[in-house]
């Protein structure tokens, strides 16, 4: 079955300073947050689980990584959207 991508399900980063991210992100951004498995950070912005989540990772930029999640439907809901993703190529 062919899927679509509806929308971003979340991105994660390795950050060098989790309880600066902590602070960061209940004082300036005013979100919910939570402890994930693993030792992860949660950051909860609206109806989702989480749109970040936040892992100690290296100190220097290059040891750092990235991650995301989509969220998919059918594209039998969502008409036309696989010629504007490019589907089929």
């Amino acid at each position: 079955m062919t899927v679509c991508v509806h929308e971003l399900g979340y991105l994660g980063f390795e950050v060098s300073d989790m309880p600066r991210w902590e602070r960061f992100a209940r004082e300036v951004l005013g979100v919910g947050v939570s402890r994930g498995p693993q030792d992860t950070l949660r950051l909860r912005l609206d109806a989702a689980p989480a749109r970040f989540i936040l892992r100690q990772g290296g100190a220097r930029p290059g040891e750092r990584g990235c991650r995301r999640g989509r969220c998919v439907r059918p594209p039998a809901r969502q008409p036309g959207a696989e010629g504007h993703l490019g589907h089929g190529r």
